[in-house]
């Protein structure tokens, strides 16, 4: 599974730090790499350092195909992330969900067929 791993953290307004992980999933596919739990682990680790943050889960899909079908793939991946945060002991309550988006990721269709994980 072609996985990319873009953990930054930086700036915002009022001194407050946004750490985020892009997972990006094969065609078709809703599940995670053997190894999601390091891919997430800054994540977990800064939401465990930091009881007020919460996590942001967006799911993003490719244009071809049928549209409901993608939406439901982007959901279905983003929910596999948000199971995995849960696993590793966040609480559900700290994880917000947003809408399936459609896009071209940058010219390269892989790269659309991503989870987006922020922390705010």
């Amino acid at each position: 599974m072609a996985q990319e791993i873009k953990t930054r953290l930086f700036l915002r307004r009022y001194w407050v730090y946004n750490l985020s992980l892009i997972h990006i999933f094969d065609t078709a596919k809703t599940n995670l790499a053997n190894d999601a739990d390091q891919t997430l682990a800054p994540i977990v680790e800064w939401l465990k350092a930091n009881a007020n943050a919460k996590a942001v889960i967006s799911g993003f899909h490719d244009p071809r195909g049928n549209q409901a079908v993608n939406e439901g793939l982007a959901k279905n991946r983003a929910k596999a992330v948000r199971d995995a945060l849960k696993a590793a002991g966040i609480d559900e309550a700290r994880i917000e969900m947003r809408k399936p988006v459609s896009t071209e990721g940058g010219g390269d269709l892989a790269e659309a067929r991503r989870v987006e994980v922020t922390v705010e």
